[in-house]
């Protein structure tokens, strides 16, 4: 996960699934709490699975006790996918 020093947009690489989505979650919902306002690029992922989705609301619950939101953008179609299976198709920024 890399922070735009600029726009604060978090970039996300690489996989995202039951194996890495422990550690970014953490590293979510702590920007989520700081930055209150998130906007997660998801299009360097080049692997999801239902961890992901439920990574990312997790932490847009976080963002949200703190008086902000999260939004995802740049979302493969499989997150997409996923996404609106599991019930959570407005985490994505085309909603």
């Amino acid at each position: 996960m890399a922070v735009d020093p600029v726009t604060g947009v978090l970039h996300l690489t690489g996989e995202l699934d039951a194996e890495s989505g422990p550690t970014l979650l953490s590293d979510l919902v702590r920007h989520a709490v700081e930055a209150r306002d998130v906007v997660v690029d998801a299009s360097g992922l080049t692997f999801v699975d239902h961890t992901a989705v439920q990574a990312l609301l997790h932490a847009r619950r976080a963002a949200e006790a703190a008086g902000g939101g999260l939004v995802v953008v740049g979302a493969s179609d499989v997150l997409t996918w996923l996404a609106h299976e599991c019930g959570a198709g407005d985490l994505l920024g085309t909603e």
